[in-house]
Order: structure tokens, then sequence, then C-alpha cells
């Protein structure tokens, strides 16, 4: 309406003017080489100032339109090839979709000819290329990709995956370093080079590339907060042996990151008790202890105080679990503490509310030891053994299917920093140094592979290349039937447990009744055959560092380099 408006009143001003013109008197008078022009009327020469003008205009446009039309000739031969190099390109990309490797080849080479220099038709080639196994082929155009700068990622990022399907560790990995250089904020290039740095215990490098994905908002603060927490305590491991002060300082930080961080706590309380920071070590333990429940964590508590007797062991633990009762942890940990101080009533009454419904082996083994300690009654501890080798399993370290006996900073399988959870494991996936389980393999639905054991995982830096995607294990291991048959008390032979729970510690399980700890001959002294002792260290005198840890195998070496 307003636009209507104005060129309504432009019209009448023109109008308006053209008659002021014609109107008005006035001469206009003009001599062009020797001949002379005069008007009596100042509209005439309006009118042919207007005609002169348009007469320019129209001579001009036809001028520019013959002198394109050279270029308008060629644009029509671009546009027609633009179009039919389009057209491939979808053609190509379906049947990559499809499946149908002749046709996308076809369309591949027709894209490739009229479009050589677009990015989708490089991309169309290397792709039909790859469907048909030419390897070569595919390296070639992305090579020629990662040489243009709008494309220089997207051919770094073929060639990092070329590399990784040939298993190259040292091509991929300087592949992903260039592309963070390129581009700090590549997620797969940063997740690769974060496990690989993390496979090779670099955790420096670790720490810096977490921050780094932080500010570039990869990650988010409170994963960022995890993953460091975990490398710190990596870190205080490796110096636990070497400098108390600096394990001390490397775990209360990871401690600060992530309170839930177990690892983190045990290592904080256990040297800051050898420091006699008795208060100190607790408050941390506690915190940790709430939000993750670890018999470890337990241990170490009782054993923070010097010189603590049985009776004096079991109280702090009593004490620790006002705070938090733990779940099964914590009746776990409690009737230990009771069976050290030959409380039996104690320790009867932790574990009685887990022994109705499928009771785990920890339990089933605590109560053969109370039965057999207590009472002296080897048919009810062979009863419990029994029920113990068929029972559900307990807690444990446990990564993509992967167990450990022991908390690891990364994972073996997945080559994720901080992938460990204690858990109850998936039935069957228990591994160990002699035993190999078959599982489905994530990568292959239908096709059975083994599961590595421990040692002989030795390509722990290939995980860089599932860009940070843990692959689920599928169980498929039938659950075993639960023998409720007791064993008579004349019965001698010994009760060996089942093949599939060798990952489990061997103290969880002992193989008979002649095997369970004696009574201990004094209150103020534990059973040395304590047959659900985890090994935090604590279980010697404070000024007593206890056995050294065995070192880790050197992961570093099989991944990338």
């Amino acid at each position: 309406m307003v636009r209507m408006i104005f060129w309504f009143a432009v019209l009448v001003a023109i109008t308006l003017g053209v008659t002021w013109l014609a109107d008005s008197p006035g001469e206009f008078s003009m001599v062009v080489r020797g001949y002379r022009i005069e008007t009596q009327s100042i509209g005439l020469v309006a009118f042919a100032l207007a005609a002169s003008f348009v007469t320019i205009w129209i001579a001009w446009g036809i001028f520019k339109w013959l002198i394109g039309r050279p270029s308008a000739l060629g644009n029509f031969f671009s546009n027609r090839r633009e179009k039919k190099g389009r057209a491939a390109l979808s053609t190509g990309l379906i049947a990559i979709g499809a499946g149908d490797e002749k046709a996308a080849k076809k369309a591949a080479l027709v894209a490739e000819r009229m479009l050589p220099d677009d990015p989708l038709a490089q991309l169309l080639a290397a792709q039909s290329a790859q469907s048909q196994g030419d390897s070569a082929r595919v390296k070639q155009v992305y090579q020629q990709m990662s040489r243009a700068d709008d494309t220089k990622l997207l051919g770094l990022r073929g060639l990092f995956n070329e590399a990784r399907r040939e298993k190259n560790i040292e091509a991929a990995r300087q592949i992903a370093k260039d592309a963070l250089k390129e581009n700090p904020g590549v997620s797969w290039a940063s997740n690769a080079m974060l496990v690989s740095y993390a496979a090779d215990k670099d955790w420096p490098a670790v720490l810096l590339l977490l921050e780094n994905q932080r500010v570039a908002k990869l990650i988010d603060k409170k994963t960022a907060n995890a993953k460091k927490a975990v490398a710190l305590t990596a870190q205080a491991l490796e110096a636990e042996n070497k400098d108390h002060q600096a394990a001390i300082e490397l775990a209360i930080k990871a401690h600060r990151l992530d309170p839930s961080l177990v690892e983190a706590a045990v290592i904080a309380g256990r040297n800051l008790a050898t420091e006699k920071a008795v208060r100190k070590a607790s408050k941390i333990l506690e915190k940790t202890w709430a939000l993750s429940p670890h018999p470890d964590i337990a241990e170490v508590y009782a054993y923070a105080k010097q010189d603590a007797s049985p009776t004096e062991r079991l109280n702090r633990v009593k004490a620790l679990l006002k705070r938090a009762d733990g779940g099964q942890e914590g009746a776990k940990a409690l009737a230990q503490a009771a069976i050290e101080a030959q409380s039996w009533e104690t320790a009867r009454k932790a574990l009685s509310p887990y022994l109705e419904d499928k009771p785990s082996a920890g339990i089933c083994t605590l109560m053969a030891t109370i039965e057999n300690a207590e009472l002296g009654n080897k048919g009810r501890a062979r009863e419990w053994l029994a029920r113990a080798v068929h029972a559900p399993r307990d807690a444990a370290w446990t990564s993509g299917g992967f167990v450990s006996e022991k908390w690891l900073p990364v994972s073996p399988v997945t080559g994720e920093l901080g992938g460990f959870e204690w858990k109850v494991p998936v039935l069957g996936l228990g591994v160990s140094e002699s035993t190999q389980e078959k599982t489905i393999s994530p990568f292959l639905p239908g096709k059975e592979t083994p599961q590595a054991a421990p040692e002989e995982i030795t390509d722990i830096k290939e995980a860089i290349i599932e860009d940070a995607d843990v692959k689920e294990v599928i169980d498929v291991t039938p659950a075993p039937q639960e023998d409720k048959t007791p064993l008579p008390e004349t019965d001698k032979a010994k009760v060996s447990p089942k093949k599939g729970d060798t990952a489990e510690k061997p103290s969880t399980r002992p193989e008979s009744a002649e095997d369970l700890p004696a009574p201990p001959p004094t209150p103020d002294v534990p059973s040395s055959n304590n047959a659900n002792k985890s090994k935090s260290g604590l279980n010697h005198l404070p000024d007593d560092p206890g056995p050294k840890k065995p070192e880790d195998k050197k992961s570093g070496e099989s991944w990338f380099g």
C-alpha cells in the first residue's frame, strides 16, 4: 500500500513538472558546426533530452549483448556440464547406498570428468573405490583432497581411516596430529590422540589435551574433570612407590575433581595414613564411600589408625557405615571386620539381609568362614562353599566385558580413559591368563571371536579408531543352574570352581572346608588366611609400605608405537 502511494506521488510530480515546462515561456538556442537550432518551447527541449538518453541506453544494451555472446555460449555448455555432473553425483550416491558398485563406479567417473574440482565428486570417487576394495585409488583421492584448503580435513579423515584399517598406527597418529594442527576442535583427531597418549601413559599430554577439549567445547566440564581425575590418579599410582608426598598431592587433586573415583580416595587415604594424617584420610574416604562404596575404601578406613586392634577396626567400619550403609559392599566389609574381631553375632547380622535371595559368591564364602571359625561346623561350611561355586558373581572392575582384578586407568578393550566400572560383570565374560571366552563381536554381528586374555591384548591403541564409542559385548553363555543339593558331611572331595570364574580373585572362593581359616588364636590377631581380604597394602604396620605392586604392562608399545 505504501509503495503504491509512493509511485502515485512520483507520477503526479512528473505530470506536474511536464505541464509546468510546457506552459513556461522561454527560448532555447544551440549552434553545432555552423548549424543553429532554436525553439520557443522548453518542453520540447526536455522531451528531446529524454529521448536521447533512452536511445543511448538501448544502444549500450545492444552493445553489451553482442560483446557477451561468446561467454554466454560458454556458460551454456558449462551449465550443461554441471547439470550432468550433479545428476551423476546423485546417481552415484544412491548407488553407493544401495550397494550397486558397478553403477557407482560409472557415475563416479562421469561426475569426476564433469566436475573435476568438486569435493563431492572426489568423495564419491573415493567411496566408490573403497566399495571395490581399491585402497590405492582411495588414498590417491584423499591425498588430493588433503592438499586443497577447503577439503584438507576431509582428506585427512579419509587417510586416517585408511591407516586405521591397515593398522598402520604410526601413520594414523601422524595424520591425527596434522588434523589437530589444522583445527584443534576436530573431535575425531582429538579423541584419537587422547587414546594414544593414554596408552603411552603420557599423562601430562592427556591432561593438556583434555583441557583443550573442554575449551573447544568437545566435552563438558564435568566429563573433563572426571577424565582429568583418572589421569591424575594414574600419575599417583606411578608415584606411590617413589614419592609419598607427590602421590598424596596428585590423589587429593584427583579426589577434588571427582570425589566418586575410588582409586584416588584409596591412594590418598593409604598414604595419608602412612603419614599419620588419619583424620584427613578418613574425611576423604568417607566422602567417596558415600558416593561409591567399595571394599578397598572400607579396608583402608579400618586400617588407617596405627596399631588398631581388630575390635577397634570393627568399630571404625561401623562408624563408616553409619554415614552411608554401602549396601552389600558395606555388609561384606562389616562382616569381614567382625570375623577378624571374632564378633560372630555381628558378622551374621550384617550378612543376614542378603542370605535369602541368591547371595553372591563373596557372601557365601564369608558365611562358610563364619561356620567353620565360630562353630567348627565343616558340614555347613561345605554347603556354603557349594553354593558359592554357583552363586551370582560379586562386583568387579569391568570394562567392555573385560574383568580386572584391580582398577586400571585405561580399558585394554576399548582404549577408553576411565572406562572401568565397579559392577557385577556379565556372566561368562570374565577372562584370565589361561581362559578365553567366545563372544559375539560388536563389529561383525553373527561372527564369534575369542575374547583375548590380558597378556594377549597387544593392540590397545587401535581403539583410537573407534572415535571413543564403547562397544558392548553381548553375552551368549547360558546361565548355570544352581545345584541345591547339599554335599554330605562325610564327602571329603574338594569342590572345584567353575571354569568361567577364573577372573574372580582366588581368595573369594576357597576350594574346601579344609582350606578355610582356623579360628584366630586371640581377639587382637586376625586370621592369616582371610578369604575376602583386598590388596590395599594396609595389612601391614604403618611404617611398612607393603609389597610393591607389579608394574602394569606397557600398553603404549602396541597402540601408536
